[in-house]
């Protein structure tokens, strides 16, 4: 933990890492669907599943290093959980009318992958 930070440096920090998040969570669901072309088969390859997990892992280590609060730490994986269930739910909205998070697998996977590896650092013990 970071010694002698005060309560504004701690809250830019872990305003600055919910951004960081939040935007590597744009950057995952965008590519999610990515596919690559072997011998004429289209074959999916979510690589930004475990981008997912070492994002939120280093944002949260990095989080740990400002402060020893967790539920202070815990700020990143908030906002990118909350960002996540914003896309989720963004065609239901009144507003929206695409789906952005759709019905599959690797949906349900890339949120596993993000708060395993956003709450690994933050678990007790």
């Amino acid at each position: 933990m970071r010694r002698g930070a005060g309560r504004g440096e701690i809250a830019a920090a872990m305003g600055w890492l919910a951004a960081a998040t939040l935007a590597g969570l744009v950057l995952e669901v965008v590519y999610l669907a990515a596919r690559v072309d072997v011998a004429g088969v289209s074959l999916p390859v979510p690589w930004t599943i475990p981008v997912a997990y070492l994002v939120n892992l280093v944002a949260s280590r990095t989080a740990l290093l400002w402060t020893g609060r967790r539920a202070v730490a815990a700020v990143p994986l908030a906002a990118w959980i909350a960002g996540f269930l914003v896309l989720l739910l963004w065609s239901a909205a009144p507003f929206g009318a695409d789906v952005v998070l759709g019905p599959w697998l690797r949906t349900i996977a890339l949120l596993v992958a993000g708060v395993a590896g956003g709450g690994w650092p933050l678990r007790h013990g």
